[in-house]
């Protein structure tokens, strides 16, 4: 499995899969980091997962539905995209060192 290395921050280092880099635009995969950025819960699930639709009918209507289960959330997002947009499911794993993200690792079903 080829990954691609994403620096956001000193802090944290956040992949892509090859999947990802091949069939999800990067203003849609930054915009998913983005949104587990701004979540306002009490804490992050290490696997965060998210739901790529389309509005049928409607190509260019994005609908990301964004799911963790402990403690549960979800919520669901709908755009208007330049361009058709990925259709799937996208994992992203945060990989934890003592309580601390080290890595996140986003991969697409």
């Amino acid at each position: 499995m080829e990954n691609r290395k994403i620096r956001f921050d000193e802090k944290q280092d956040r992949y892509i899969t090859k999947g990802i880099k091949e069939n999800v635009s990067p203003y849609l995969y930054h915009y998913l980091f983005e949104l587990i950025d701004t979540m306002k819960v009490a804490q992050r699930d290490c696997l965060q997962v998210f739901d790529l639709k389309r509005v049928p009918g409607q190509e260019n209507t994005q609908i990301v539905i964004h799911t963790q289960e402990c403690p549960r959330y979800k919520k669901r997002y709908v755009f208007q995209t330049a361009m058709p947009q990925a259709i799937g499911k996208i994992s992203l794993l945060i990989m934890m060192t003592h309580t601390v993200p080290c890595f996140w690792l986003m991969s697409i079903d």
